[in-house]
């Protein structure tokens, strides 16, 4: 068993890595953002996730849902996703996770 300690430090790291990550994808937007002020022309991302269920290994699945929920996070994001996904699958292997 991981230690108090152990775990702390992981959730620390993981909180890092994720609010680097969120300004990245608001660098990215702010492109996207000045790219239609200065062109007029509105540019969206449409992310397609299929067979989400099928991608259990290792946690895949919910690590695409972690990066989802990042991406769909950040405000005013040009975003339009659909996830295709069977919902029981999803949510068992959610819960083995936790």
């Amino acid at each position: 068993a991981r230690s108090e300690l152990s775990k702390k430090c992981e959730r620390t790291a993981y909180a890092h890595e994720r609010l680097a990550r969120k300004a990245e994808l608001q660098l990215l937007f702010n492109y996207l953002h000045e790219f239609k002020e200065e062109t007029g022309v509105l540019l969206i991302i449409v992310p397609i996730v299929d067979d989400l269920d099928r991608c259990i290994a290792q946690g895949r699945n919910v690590k695409v849902l972690e990066a989802m929920q990042l991406v769909l996070s950040v405000p005013g994001a040009p975003v339009l996703a659909f996830l295709a996904v069977d919902s029981r699958v999803v949510v068992a292997s959610i819960e083995e996770c936790l």
